[in-house]
């Protein structure tokens, strides 16, 4: 059957390694995560929050690879933070999610183009 995605992996090591031996170590983890499960949403400008998070949903729900990977009713997006008018960020399940979304490099929403792209603070890793 269909394996985990890679980046599923690394998570569960890391909170299994994590309870044995917390240390402020673990938020740098936490926020490497989230920066890397976060895209960079250009071109926002009067586009409903919700109207984002159902075009993410309906952009992966047409990826075979994510139906096999991430079963019902597990969702794409966990969060979304309106930057400005302009720009707004949206927090993925997980880097496989995010990476997928920005190799895209853009989404319909509505009638509007929105760019896909890593925020100005990732760093790729080592």
């Amino acid at each position: 059957g269909p394996s985990a995605p890679p980046a599923i992996m690394p998570s569960i090591a890391a909170s299994a390694m994590g309870a044995q031996n917390a240390k402020p170590d673990e938020d740098l983890h936490d926020l490497q995560w989230d920066l890397e499960c976060q895209v960079f949403m250009g071109g926002t400008k009067c586009v409903d929050p919700v109207k984002i998070w159902m075009a993410f949903a309906r952009l992966f729900k047409t990826l075979r690879a994510y139906r096999a990977a991430y079963p019902e009713p597990m969702q794409p997006v966990k969060s979304i933070r309106a930057g400005n008018s302009s720009y707004a960020f949206a927090l993925l399940a997980d880097p496989v999610l995010a990476s997928t979304a920005i190799a895209f490099g853009m989404m319909w929403v509505g009638c509007r183009q929105v760019e896909l792209k890593r925020p100005a603070k990732y760093k790729v890793p080592l």
